[in-house]
């Protein structure tokens, strides 16, 4: 498998410099978190916020030809700590995997983490649906209060450890090129 991985790295190393620096304008906003609301409700903590796509030419080619991919988003809660980094109180990852079925022509979104599955009819829906989080619970109100200013982050990333293997060789070889990440958006409880 390594050699494998290693043997399509020195490919795409020879095969494709000038795609990879093309393409890293894009990378830069790839993903977008926009509209990030915490709310209380009943003792707990929860968190809705809508992510926006925009897939590189590679990413949404390899996804028509069927290439399953996985996005990680992580939720955490951090205690500010004098002199010392921040306490992480609460560290949530919630997977989810966009893939196109061929035969039905629709793309499937499926939340791994919470077992919830959408079907959609286009590219935009689905992505809309990706991003999408609602009444999500973090953490548990008397957790997050304390001594020290608490507050919360939010980031949505590509797996790269389940990008099919030539996406994934071109990952290794230009790291710029390969920025599927949003930034970390924090706010204050």
């Amino acid at each position: 498998m390594f050699t494998t991985r290693l043997s399509l790295c020195l490919l795409s190393l020879l095969a494709t410099p000038a795609f990879a620096q093309g393409a890293a304008a894009e990378s830069d906003e790839a993903i977008i978190i926009d509209d990030i609301r915490a709310v209380e409700s009943g003792g707990r903590i929860y968190i809705d916020a809508q992510a926006r796509f925009t897939l590189p030419p590679p990413i949404a080619t390899a996804l028509n030809k069927e290439e399953e991919l996985v996005f990680v988003t992580e939720i955490q809660v951090l205690r500010d700590r004098d002199y010392l980094p921040p306490d992480t109180l609460v560290d949530v990852e919630i997977n989810r995997r966009l893939r196109f079925d061929a035969l039905t022509r629709r793309y499937i979104v499926e939340d791994l983490t919470f077992s919830k599955q959408t079907i959609s009819d286009s590219l935009g829906q689905a992505l809309e649906h990706l991003g999408r989080y609602r009444n999500v619970a973090v953490v548990e109100k008397l957790l997050a209060a304390g001594s020290g200013a608490t507050h919360m982050r939010m980031r949505v990333r590509l797996a790269r450890d389940h990008l099919p293997a030539l996406l994934y060789a071109r990952s290794l070889v230009s790291m710029d090129w390969w920025q599927m990440s949003s930034d970390w958006y924090r706010w204050l409880l």
